[in-house]
């Protein structure tokens, strides 16, 4: 699955396991809500 969001050029790319993403993804996802400041008012 691959996902976009307006204004952030990151593609994130979800390879699910078992129903869950590899730890790695985890961190990747991590460091662009926290770059772009996701769910704190940000873009």
């Amino acid at each position: 699955m691959q996902f976009t969001i307006d204004n952030i050029p990151e593609l994130i790319n979800i390879q699910p396991k078992n129903g869950k993403i590899k730890p790695y993804q985890v961190k990747e996802i991590r460091n662009i809500v926290n770059k772009y400041k996701l769910g704190e008012g940000g873009k």
